[in-house]
Parts: structure tokens; sequence; C-alpha cells
């Protein structure tokens, strides 16, 4: 079973970012062996837009200016997200 295509939506600040698998959103951390960097997901919220916040206060994740932007132009609920934007895709 292959897993679910990762897409990054932003980035939240230095090395963080918020991307997605169609499932859940992924708080994603820039890291891996020199010359093999990529985006890793490190924690996984198909729950509120208040848990991924939680999460990523626990994780000491810096935010910069755009990435709070975007972070509060979130639905409360990652099925809202995924409704609007993702309609293709099925539950």
């Amino acid at each position: 079973l292959m897993p679910a295509p990762q897409t990054i939506l932003f980035e939240i600040g230095s090395g963080w970012a918020l991307g997605t698998d169609k499932t859940q959103w992924m708080l994603m951390q820039w890291g891996g062996k020199l010359g093999m960097e990529r985006w890793r997901p490190c924690s996984f919220i198909a729950s509120t837009k208040a848990t991924l916040m939680r999460v990523i206060a626990e994780n000491d994740v810096p935010i910069h200016a755009a990435g709070w932007a975007a972070l509060q132009a979130l639905p409360e609920r990652f099925l809202e997200w995924r409704k609007k934007e993702m309609p293709d895709v099925r539950t």
C-alpha cells in the first residue's frame, strides 16, 4: 500500500511547514542528511485548528507573519478545509 502523496500548503516559519496528504494536516520539518534534505512529517492532525495550534506550540515552531496569517485563515476543522480545497476527495 503506497502512502498518499504529500503536499506542502505553506511555510509556517523557518524550517517548518503545514502539509496534507488528503486525510489530515501534517506539521512538517525540513531536515535530513546533507544533500538529502526534504520536508518530513512530524505530527498528524485530522481534527481541529485548535489541536493544530497546540501541536505547533508543543513543537516550539517559530511562526513568521505570513505563516500566522495563513494559519488564522484555516477553517476550524480539517474536514471543512478539505471539502473546500479538495472537493474531489471522498470520505
